[in-house]
């Protein structure tokens, strides 16, 4: 008994903590949309991007301040170097003569202040700051893709459980049609083979229904994981498709809003600045450049590592520097002209981006369009099947209509849901792919 009671404690424990570890989320999409932008992987590293580019913007400003540096050293001489000079007593030799203690000490600041640099250091502090607002628009770019992922997910979950549903309430209707067809056959008003037909027409259901199942789940799974939740958390959506008109733009105003406001096309316009900069910064290499130079020694001599009075003897010195390249094999013409090229490139993407954005959002339109037709001509055609369906059941039970009849009907319905709730999920996927198009995400 005692062990019994201790298998049934763990038994409990256990059953407790697995049901503490799975949370359950009641999820409406503006909290999926939050969370993703909390912990999304992509969203995060965009984000250090922006930290990168910024400590570029103190990189490039470095290059216009002192650099100053310390070094020292300590040598030991095994032998004593030494200076060759004329004989005083036999002319025409060399007498060598030693000179230095054997330990040597040595110690220097030097600083260096550029004066001028052809303008690069200019130049260079554009491109950071350029690069700091390209990655700013880089990740607003990642964040609208995010968005737009986390819009597709969370509608393809809400359609998932719209099928089901349809797919429940078909193998329901089957069923119920089924008991009709039993009471029928036993007061002799229809064949047996109407009932068979019926039965077949259930089970038929039951697949439908366990793919419509696994469905949900698979899209459950990725609206997990695109926001960054535990797959094991349970997840209850709190809102629901629903179709709420809105007013599609033109395409003017709509190229006008992307011109204004497209991350993408900010970032391909950044770049060709970018470019355009780097042009000068190559070009100073073959520009003379001045710098203002000091420098601070102290040194010391000794043979016992004593340095007696004369200690560390100081000295201190300050110039200007200028350096005027003269040859380098042409290498940096070469990449003068590399330079030039990549601008020119830049510039083409520009305008090859521009030309893709027009044509992504004149068909966004055109899918808007056709799929806000579709919805009325569908809910129109809902309507129609639903009424279709039960004119047939009434006949049915009064033996004017057949099984076959009874079949299309329901097929025609459960058909008539799936596609409105399949092109009311597109009209709101097109909607915020506008959106993200338009870059006022």
């Amino acid at each position: 008994m005692k062990i019994s009671a201790k298998l049934y404690g763990l038994f409990a424990l256990l059953f407790i903590n697995t049901v503490a570890a799975q949370q359950v989320h009641e999820l409406s999409l503006a909290q999926a949309l939050k969370i993703a932008l909390e912990k999304n992987e992509d969203v995060l590293k965009a984000k250090n991007n922006l930290a990168a580019a910024n400590s570029q913007i103190r990189e490039a400003r470095a290059d216009a301040l002192p650099n100053i540096s310390f070094s020292g050293s300590y040598t030991r001489n095994l032998d004593l170097p030494v200076f060759f000079f004329p004989s005083f007593t036999n002319p025409g030799e060399q007498q060598a003569i030693r000179v230095g203690s054997e330990n040597s000490y040595a110690a220097m600041v030097s600083v260096v202040q550029p004066l001028f640099r052809a303008g690069k250091i200019g130049r260079a502090l554009k491109v950071a700051k350029l690069f700091k607002n390209y990655s700013s628009e880089g990740f607003k770019s990642i964040r609208g893709d995010v968005i737009v992922n986390v819009h597709d997910s969370y509608y393809q979950v809400l359609l998932a459980q719209k099928v089901l549903q349809v797919n429940r309430q078909t193998s329901e209707l089957t069923r119920k049609h089924l008991e009709y067809s039993r009471i029928l056959f036993q007061q002799g008003q229809v064949a047996e083979y109407d009932t068979l037909r019926q039965f077949v027409e259930f089970i038929n259901t039951q697949p439908i229904l366990l793919n419509s199942q696994n469905t949900l789940q698979v899209s459950l799974n990725n609206l997990k994981n695109i926001i960054g939740i535990d797959q094991s958390d349970e997840l209850t959506l709190t809102d629901s498709l629903k179709y709420s008109p809105q007013q599609i733009p033109g395409l003017t105003a709509a190229m006008a809003k992307a011109e204004e406001n497209r991350p993408e096309l900010k970032m391909v316009n950044l770049e060709a600045s970018m470019r355009q900069q780097n042009i000068g910064i190559v070009r100073a290499a073959i520009l003379p450049s001045v710098d203002l130079i000091g420098t601070w020694r102290a040194q010391a001599e000794s043979d016992k590592w004593d340095f007696g009075k004369a200690g560390f003897v100081k000295s201190t010195s300050a110039g200007v520097q200028l350096t005027i390249p003269i040859f380098d094999g042409f290498r940096t013409y070469a990449q003068v002209d590399k330079a030039r090229a990549e601008y020119r490139n830049a510039l083409y993407d520009e305008s090859k981006l521009r030309d893709q954005v027009e044509v992504e959002i004149k068909s966004l339109l055109n899918n808007a369009r056709e799929a806000e037709k579709s919805i009325w001509a569908q809910r129109s055609n809902l309507k129609q099947a639903k009424r279709a369906l039960e004119l047939v059941e009434l006949r049915y039970r009064e033996g004017q209509a057949k099984t076959l009849d009874l079949e299309d009907a329901v097929l025609a319905l459960n058909q008539a849901k799936s596609n409105y709730y399949r092109i009311l999920t597109s009209y709101l996927m097109v909607k915020i792919r506008i959106d993200r198009a338009m870059g006022v995400l």
